[in-house]
């Protein structure tokens, strides 16, 4: 009779508490930062790249590669293009707050929501975000001249 019940007691504390079962939940569905958005639809950064350096305005969900995040607080993250250009995706929610996502998500897959767009990137912002990057002084001062980029504010961000 012991023996009976020590098994059904272990059957049911290792039912419980199945680690890969945990984690298998854990990655199916990760946890969104900012706002939550319906992530099972988004088109790539190079398609969305395509649609605002051909003049139209997009809002929806975009996927891609990370490449790199800010190492202060996670609040960007660049995804490479196909042509090895970048877009950056900034993280504001809809009162312009910033969130941020783990900054070692290198090379993990992005979905997020929000709006695309082209835009000339400052002198000053442009060294703001190298010194986000730990860039040397040298290479952030060399910094002389704006950029036009194609950008990506989030208001909302799936990690997988």
């Amino acid at each position: 009779m012991k023996k009976t019940l020590l098994a059904i007691a272990s059957i049911a504390v290792m039912a419980a508490c199945n680690p890969a079962e945990t984690k298998k939940e854990a990655v199916a569905n990760p946890p969104i930062n900012g706002k939550a958005f319906d992530t099972t639809k988004a088109v790539t950064v190079d398609e969305m790249a395509g649609m605002v350096l051909g003049g139209k305005e997009f809002m929806g969900n975009v996927s891609g590669t990370i490449e790199k995040v800010c190492q202060k607080a996670g609040c960007w993250a660049d995804v490479k293009l196909a042509n090895g250009e970048v877009v950056m995706i900034k993280f504001r929610d809809s009162v312009n707050n910033e969130f941020g996502i783990d900054k070692n998500s290198v090379g993990k897959k992005i979905i997020a929501h929000g709006i695309g767009f082209t835009d000339t990137v400052s002198i000053e912002q442009l060294k703001h975000y190298a010194k986000d990057d730990n860039k040397p002084e040298a290479e952030i001062e060399a910094i002389k001249a704006p950029k036009i980029a194609i950008g990506f504010t989030a208001d909302g961000a799936v990690v997988k």
